[in-house]
């Protein structure tokens, strides 16, 4: 009896939860994916996938990827932790993780140069 119970104790719980997700997203669509490959769509990647933040990276005059400011920044993200690297995108964006793809990007990350008067 108390097997039983358990089993089904969390059920309303969870129903209010696929009624939920159901207003976002086609559950027969969710069905297709496991939950790693759900929360991955969902969350997207904690690590800061450097290649492809270059890849959407533009840069104002006077900097290009070959100046050499802009060499030492790429240097310095590399050698940043994994917490430091999303710190930074976090500081520069409001968010700590990049979008899957460049396809998902809303916009380029864009260096420009602090101009004071």
């Amino acid at each position: 009896l108390m097997y039983a119970y358990h089993l089904s104790e969390f059920d309303v719980q969870c129903a209010a939860i696929a009624r939920g997700l159901a207003t976002q997203v086609p559950l027969n669509v969710l069905r297709v994916f496991t939950w790693n490959q759900a929360e991955l769509l969902v969350t997207g990647r904690n690590e800061v996938d450097l290649r492809l933040l270059r890849e959407m990276t533009v840069y104002d005059s006077p900097f290009t990827e070959s100046h050499p400011t802009m060499r030492l920044f790429w240097e310095m993200m590399e050698e940043f932790t994994p917490a430091e690297r999303s710190m930074m995108i976090k500081f520069a964006w409001s968010r700590d993780r990049l979008p899957l793809t460049a396809a998902d990007f809303s916009s380029k990350f864009k260096i420009t140069r602090f101009h004071t008067s």
